[in-house]
């Protein structure tokens, strides 16, 4: 027995959506994360993953507490993410002038 034909889908209106900040904001989000996605592929970083080494780059001596603020990251979660980065050769740890930890 033959399936039956899905039956065209009219057009939906959308154009009172398109008139709120949050739809289109977020829409925004999921075009930039897609990009980011497909450009960041070849690395296998997430976006939480290329903010660690930026943030790095971008603040010499940045401790990890640091780092769990600005990320809002769990100190645990934190340890787990630096190791990966640190044993992929993306960043590297050094001991705090004033701490002593690194």
């Amino acid at each position: 027995m033959a399936a039956k034909p899905t039956p065209a889908v009219e057009k939906v209106d959308t154009s009172y959506l398109e008139s709120l900040v949050g739809y289109n904001a977020r829409r925004a989000a999921l075009a930039v994360m897609e990009v980011f996605r497909e450009r960041m592929a070849v690395y296998d970083l997430r976006p939480v993953d290329s903010s660690v080494p930026s943030l790095v780059t971008h603040n010499p001596g940045i401790t990890s507490r640091q780092l769990c603020s600005t990320l809002s990251i769990l100190p645990p979660n934190l340890v787990g993410m630096i190791n990966a980065l640190e044993k992929r050769e993306l960043i590297s740890r050094r001991p705090h002038p004033r701490d002593g930890r690194a």
